[in-house]
């Protein structure tokens, strides 16, 4: 199943010193780039897989950043 068009989350005010946007699902992945808190993500997964992740530790949501960059942010830090 493709992915939703238009989904999106926001990086949440909870990620202060911003959100690392990260090449592999996993904390210890390299850095692809640190997201603003209020950056809107566009989700690369399916809808119905995306609503169980959020806010959730330990899960991860492939996305893109504005600038076309894509990469995984933790679940836990997005809305």
């Amino acid at each position: 199943m493709p992915p939703a068009a238009g989904l999106t989350v926001v990086v949440s005010s909870q990620a202060s010193a911003g959100l690392r946007m990260r090449l592999h699902p996993n904390g210890s992945a390299d850095t692809v780039k640190v997201l603003a808190p209020g950056t809107l993500l566009t989700v690369l997964e399916i809808s119905s897989v995306v609503q169980t992740k959020i806010g959730v530790i330990d899960q991860w949501l492939n996305v893109k950043e504005p600038g076309g960059l894509s990469g995984y942010v933790a679940a836990w830090y997005v809305q």
